[in-house]
C-alpha cells in the first residue's frame, strides 16, 4: 500500500485492477487491455484527478478507512498543490502498472 499527502493529510492510494478496469470502461471506452495501456500512457490532464481520486478511495477501503472526500474535493487539492502532486500521483500509478523500474507515464495536455 503506497500512501500520498494530500489534502493536509496522508492518505492510502492504492492503484487496483479495479481502479484501472474503472478507468478503461469510464475514460478509455474499452476494456481491452492495451486500450487502456495506451490511454494511461497518454492519460489527459483531466483524468488525472479521476485517477487520483479512485486510487484514494480504493486505499482507504482496502485499509478500512471511511472515504470522507469527494471528486470535488480532490480538484481542490490539486488547485492547491500544483504540479508536484500530478508527478506523484503519475509516478505511483506508473510503479502500480508497470512497476517501479519503468518510467513515470506523460501527461497529455488536452
Amino acid at each position: 500500500m503506497d500512501f500520498i499527502t494530500i489534502g493536509g493529510e496522508e492518505r492510502p492510494f492504492r492503484c487496483s485492477f479495479n481502479v484501472i478496469k474503472k478507468y478503461g470502461k469510464d475514460k478509455a471506452n474499452s476494456t481491452k487491455l492495451a486500450d487502456i495501456g495506451e490511454a494511461i500512457s497518454n492519460v489527459d490532464m483531466e483524468h488525472i484527478p479521476w485517477l487520483a481520486f479512485e486510487c484514494l478511495k480504493d486505499g482507504a477501503k482496502k485499509q478500512g478507512e471511511k472515504v470522507n472526500f469527494s471528486l470535488s474535493d480532490v480538484l481542490d487539492w490539486f488547485d492547491d498543490s500544483g504540479m508536484e502532486l500530478i508527478e506523484v500521483v503519475l509516478l505511483k500509478i506508473g510503479e502500480a502498472i508497470g512497476g517501479k523500474s519503468k518510467a513515470p507515464i506523460q501527461a497529455e495536455p488536452n
